[in-house]
């Protein structure tokens, strides 16, 4: 069978990995397929935290990036890499969203969820508050 005129986007909504570690750097693979004739252009790539990037696979490894070109019929190995700061025990999510020359789906987002987050210790609740106390006085008890 023939592919479909012009470029088309083949790619995951979510990708799910497992359990991350807080203050670690998480990556998630996806492939970015064009299951076209065209060449896919991809540009405008923007992350929804400063903390996480996009990279795309090249001769020499990952690199990053804000666009790339998939030719017709081919794939090309993308990494999204974050810092993780969801609370401990919790999930956290990122997502990366970028527009496309594949008319059906002009603008694309694919979000990458660790379903829970290990590691360190937390507090909770976050704060704790005390009364005050005079020099020289003991405190008491309430």
């Amino acid at each position: 069978p023939m592919p479909p005129a012009g470029p088309v986007i083949d790619v995951p909504d979510e990708v799910s990995m497992p359990l991350a570690e807080r203050g670690k750097v998480a990556t998630a693979r996806f492939a970015v397929s064009n299951r076209g004739s065209a060449p896919l252009v991809v540009s405008g790539v923007r992350t929804s935290c400063g903390c996480a990037g996009l990279e795309v696979e090249t001769a020499a490894g990952f690199a990053v990036t804000t666009g790339f070109q998939v030719p017709a019929g081919k794939s090309s190995q993308a990494l999204l890499r974050w810092s993780v700061r969801g609370g401990v025990g919790q999930p956290d999510a990122v997502s990366v969203r970028f527009a496309t020359n594949d008319p059906q789906r002009p603008a694309v987002e694919v979000r990458c969820v660790a379903p829970q987050v290990a590691g360190g210790a937390q507090a909770y609740p976050a704060t704790a508050q005390f009364g005050t106390f005079s020099v020289n006085t003991a405190p008491e008890q309430v």
